[in-house]
């Protein structure tokens, strides 16, 4: 068996990467595959998917696999690549890391939909026309982190964009932080509902302007075809210096990349950039650790996760731009 464990504190977006990557590595090597604690899946609730084999396991008897990943001092950032290692796997690997490029799909990328099955009552919601661009922005955590949270001109350039390219001058909002959208763009309309509306609501639209997050990549991919998909170039750190992509992973074919002053990039202008960051990792970066080694300690993991919780609730209210 090919073997993934859904944790605590993973975002739905790096569950289902982790997920569908260990499905179809066990396709390509014609082995099953097995998923630890089911129930930690933050997805239940629209997305069904199945979790493998319910044979019993020894622990004992796994062998882990830990994609390789580089930390970049400069990007502050764990970049990471398909790692053709998974093709050699023996039964009985568990897979740890990101795994978040689409070359671990072998080429067949429909491998997503015979994974991902939404529930059928969700399917017949309907909020999105064809003369409407949705938007995916990110607030949260992401706030926390100046060279993560994109600024208010890659969304004013990709709408832009938008409405020169196709004419479209009609935008909604998604978001995991509705406070954030209100104090940055108080005039687009919010979608109802939580993040399974959101979901749906990426999957039906035709156009859309994504934030740099594991999570817009799946609806995106599996729903109605799609016009234009605009996304931030260098992904999670958007107009770094150094031009490389964090990571390389995250280069997504069929997409528009936009930089920091709205000029678009087809996938294959940004394949060098990318192969050229990979490349420099791969020279330049020779010194192995553990993910837990390399992690900042933050203040913060002294505060009892209630408190925290509240607190960081409380303060969103307060700072909706910064705290969330």
């Amino acid at each position: 068996m090919i073997i993934m464990e859904f944790y605590e504190g993973q975002g739905l977006g790096n569950q289902l990467w982790v997920y569908v990557v260990c499905r179809s590595i066990a396709e390509q090597l014609h082995m099953k595959y097995k998923v630890i604690h089911p129930e930690k899946f933050k997805g239940k609730s629209f997305i069904e998917i199945d979790f493998g084999a319910d044979e019993s396991l020894n622990l004992n008897e796994v062998t882990l696999f830990n994609e390789e990943t580089y930390f970049d001092p400069n990007l502050d950032y764990f970049s990471s690549d398909f790692d053709k290692r998974v093709l050699n796997l023996k039964e009985n690997t568990k897979i740890h890391g990101l795994f978040q490029s689409e070359q671990y799909f072998f080429g067949d990328i429909a491998r997503l939909k015979k994974y991902l099955q939404i529930k059928q009552e969700f399917i017949q919601a309907n909020d999105v026309d064809d003369q409407t661009c949705v938007i995916y922005i990110r607030g949260g955590e992401y706030k926390r982190h100046g060279n993560l949270i994109l600024p208010k001109s890659y969304w004013l350039n990709a709408m832009a964009n938008i409405e020169r390219l196709y004419g479209i001058n009609k935008f909604v909002a998604v978001s995991d932080d509705d406070n954030y959208v209100r104090a940055m763009f108080p005039d687009i309309k919010i979608l109802p509902g939580g993040m399974e509306q959101d979901y749906i609501a990426l999957m039906q639209a035709k156009y859309i302007i994504l934030a740099n997050s594991s999570w817009g990549y799946f609806p995106t991919k599996t729903g109605a075809d799609k016009i234009c998909v605009i996304a931030p170039k260098y992904w999670a750190r958007f107009n770094n210096s150094f031009k490389r992509w964090a990571s390389p992973a995250n280069l997504y074919e069929s997409w528009l990349w936009q930089d920091n002053t709205g000029n678009l990039y087809k996938y294959d202008d940004c394949l060098e950039d990318a192969n050229k960051t990979l490349e420099f990792y791969k020279i330049h970066y020779s010194v192995r650790s553990t993910y837990d080694q390399m992690q900042k300690k933050h203040l913060r993991r002294f505060l009892p996760p209630v408190f925290r919780k509240y607190l960081k609730k409380w303060l969103s209210l307060i700072f909706p731009k910064r705290i969330g």
